[in-house]
């Protein structure tokens, strides 16, 4: 499989913030079709060097990645390397800075098997499709998140919180009371020509919700303009909001991947012959995710925290 890109736009913006803590892999407002992957890192709001961990997660996978091209391989253990090496980084920068420091993380990458898409914290991956709307969003390590999970509080609940920028994982130097975070990893073969990835920091989604996101990147117009568009909505964001679009052009099979998706849909006909109405193709995507460790050793535990969550 290769993945063709057609064009990638970004944009980001310092918001009503003093600092840029964002930082994006390509550094580019225009980003060539024959890149293969991209970051958006987010510097955790709070830590002294945010700004350093978030541009050095970026330059570390920039460094092993440089030679990638869309249908070459990556496997999660590809991954792994990149990681590892990303906190040696972090933990070489920490001895240098006299602070703390840590970062989210998004990653895209295009390989001959798909895409793999992965995450640390709330920043977010989405993959849009013309007719279908979202078919993939990044779950946020986020404790909002973890209480709309366990039923606490209600999705609509979370909206301009005050404790929803709490975050439950990030990338940051060793620290002896506390494991690496560990990424939730999607790896992905259900990719189509005129799909749209996104990913942003949680800037970004101050300004807008998801149902203003579809509007505006399943609209006719063109990925600048969508991504021009998108940048208008957060340019008053209270944070640091950035942003990488990146639209599929097409998707070339192998003869063998080729003959599997004829027979897939010759199933998917008859299944939908047998059953007189139409049955929405499942994507051809397998998913590996790390679950959120969090201390639940007290049986109020999640009764403090919706206590914490009231407004």
């Amino acid at each position: 499989m290769k993945v063709n890109i057609l064009k990638a736009y970004s944009f980001h913006n310092q918001g009503h913030r003093d600092y840029q803590e964002d930082s994006r892999h390509p550094d580019s407002d225009e980003i060539d079709n024959s890149q293969s992957y991209f970051m958006v890192c987010d510097g955790v709001g709070g830590s002294a060097h945010g700004e350093l961990a978030s541009r050095g997660v970026c330059q570390s996978f920039a460094k092993l990645m440089a030679r990638h091209h869309s249908d070459d391989s990556f496997s999660n253990s590809d991954l792994s390397e990149l990681l590892s090496s990303a906190y040696r980084d972090l933990d070489s920068l920490s001895k240098k800075t006299d602070g703390d420091m840590a970062t989210t993380l998004t990653f895209l990458c295009f390989h001959n098997e798909g895409c793999t898409m992965a995450h640390i914290g709330d920043s977010r991956i989405y993959q849009f499709r013309n007719g279908e709307s979202i078919i993939y969003r990044s779950d946020d390590h986020s404790l909002v998140n973890i209480l709309v999970h366990r039923g606490v509080i209600s999705p609509s609940a979370t909206e301009g919180h005050p404790q929803s920028h709490v975050i439950t994982r990030c990338m940051e130097p060793f620290n002896e009371s506390a494991e690496r975070a560990q990424a939730t990893v999607i790896r992905s073969s259900d990719i189509e020509a005129g799909d749209i990835f996104l990913l942003c920091s949680d800037g970004v989604l101050e300004n807008i919700d998801d149902d203003g996101l579809c509007e505006i990147i399943i609209s006719g117009k063109s990925l600048k303009e969508k991504a021009e568009e998108l940048s208008a909505k957060c340019i008053d964001s209270s944070d640091n909001n950035t942003a990488i679009l990146v639209e599929v052009e097409s998707v070339n099979l192998s003869k063998d991947e080729s003959i599997e998706e004829v027979d897939r849909n010759e199933k998917e006909e008859k299944e939908e012959q047998l059953n007189s109405k139409s049955t929405r193709r499942l994507p051809r995507q397998k998913s590996e995710s790390c679950e959120v460790e969090v201390n639940t050793s007290n049986p109020g535990f999640f009764e403090k925290l919706k206590n914490l969550f009231k407004k």
